[in-house]
């Protein structure tokens, strides 16, 4: 195992805003797609750790911030939900009952995914493991080289699976939750949710602008650049209604696994490569 913090400096513009953020962002281009995600907080960048896992008797991943890619070509990202008080605590009620009932929970989280998964149906089947399922909070994006593409949003073991519709060019996931669920009503909750939808949408005109053709690595990371309002995608105090920043940027190359990484603000530093072969 190889560990190697990035950085550990707190943000110089510190942070401001309740909860943390993040945007997941699959994209389909001509040939080949890519899996891309923001990552935002409430707090500063430090403590943001690489980590690359070499297996001998298994698949070897990757990581940043507990997501990444292994070799097989499965990579993963994660927004939080925010999904309010009272869906958390059905979350936790979901699991102490299965507790109760003498049930276990998937360690490792989406490590274990990471670790045992070369492509998105795989990871559903061990996340729907009905002996020993997954317990996790988030929107979490699973993605293969194939361009399989999956949301999966949960709370303890209460989850819904979200797949791109039709022909698309695009899929997100952010900080709020979709169907039958208990949404936050706060007015903290209902910024992140606006905020989360309006970059969605941003993102939504941007790709029609430039069509398939276009969607390659270059033109996705301008996208994680941008300031475009309504819904900037990468985000400072005072640009956004959450009043997020954006701590970490990447794009995974998921026919070689590799991360295109840009720590802190994506518009003010470098994405270098992470390579895992």
């Amino acid at each position: 195992m190889e560990v190697c913090a990035l950085a550990e400096q707190v943000s110089p513009e510190g942070v401001a805003g309740p909860g943390p953020g993040c945007i997941d962002i699959a994209f389909r281009g001509t040939g080949q797609g890519y899996l891309a995600w923001n990552k935002e907080r409430s707090g500063g960048p430090e403590g943001i750790v690489y980590s690359r896992y070499r297996i001998s008797d298994g698949i070897s991943f990757h990581t940043l911030a507990t997501y990444g890619a292994n070799e097989a070509g499965f990579c993963t990202a994660g927004a939080a939900l925010n999904a309010g008080a009272d869906a958390d605590r059905l979350g936790v009620e979901s699991v102490a009952a299965w507790r109760a009932r003498g049930g276990l929970i998937a360690p490792g989280g989406t490590w274990l995914l990471l670790l045992e998964c070369g492509t998105v149906n795989q990871a559903r089947t061990l996340i729907e493991n009905p002996d020993v399922p997954f317990a996790n909070v988030g929107n979490i994006m699973l993605f293969d080289a194939s361009g399989h593409d999956l949301v999966w949003q949960c709370e303890g073991l209460m989850r819904i699976f979200r797949e791109p519709k039709g022909d698309w060019l695009i899929h997100t996931c952010t900080n709020y939750p979709t169907g039958e669920w208990p949404q936050d009503t706060t007015e903290a909750g209902t910024a992140r949710r606006l905020n989360g939808q309006m970059r969605e949408a941003n993102l939504a005109r941007m790709v029609a602008e430039i069509g398939q053709r276009d969607l390659g690595l270059r033109r996705i990371v301008r996208m994680l650049r941008s300031h475009a309002e309504p819904g900037p995608l990468c985000q400072h105090p005072g640009n956004n209604l959450a009043d997020y920043q954006t701590v970490l940027s990447y794009v995974i190359d998921p026919t070689n696994g590799d991360i295109y990484a840009a720590y802190h603000n994506p518009c003010r530093h470098k994405y270098l490569r992470y390579s895992l072969r």
